[in-house]
């Protein structure tokens, strides 16, 4: 029998929860609560982002402009992306539940190619369309502030051996 899969609500995939992710996080990086809440729910938007162009571009909704590629600026979103990641059964686990589908990562390398301008021009727009001009300023003038290389290298807890990963205290 094949269903058809009806791809979650933002609203359904910001209400996901995971202690488990959060607490990893916050033994790597020296964030209180609140910021760690407030990155993964603007991490769930990505994925969720993500996932609805690939939908739309499936479905003939949406012309492809391509792979969505997280900027610079927004390195801690792809830093919690990546914890997630690391718990692998609950990464798919989500991605199959919300999306109908795993999200893959592919890390920036030496011959990565940055997007043209006009890329660039038309993932700004969907970001608008879809999350509005609140996202976009946190994703890109906020995030970059915040969250600078320089900052986040600050942030880096030194790793503690001999405890569980998700104790925070």
């Amino acid at each position: 029998m094949n269903q058809e899969f009806t791809m979650a609500s933002l609203q359904q995939v910001l209400d996901y929860d995971n202690a488990r992710v959060l607490n990893k996080f916050r033994t790597m990086y020296s964030v209180s609560q609140d910021e760690v809440q407030e990155i993964f729910t603007e991490m769930k938007k990505w994925l969720w982002l993500s996932a609805q162009r690939k939908a739309s571009v499936r479905n003939g909704q949406l012309k492809d402009f391509g792979t969505l590629v997280i900027h610079t600026g927004m390195v801690i979103i792809d830093e919690l992306w990546h914890t997630f990641i690391l718990h692998t059964q609950d990464y798919t686990d989500f991605c199959n539940r919300y999306f109908g589908f795993y999200i893959h990562h592919s890390p920036g390398s030496p011959d990565f190619l940055p997007q043209s301008d006009e890329k660039n021009r038309e993932q700004l727009n969907y970001i608008w369309d879809l999350l509005g001009g609140e996202t976009l300023v946190r994703w890109y003038e906020e995030y970059p502030v915040r969250y600078s290389p320089e900052i986040l290298l600050g942030l880096i807890r030194q790793p503690v051996f001999g405890r569980p990963c998700e104790v925070v205290v």
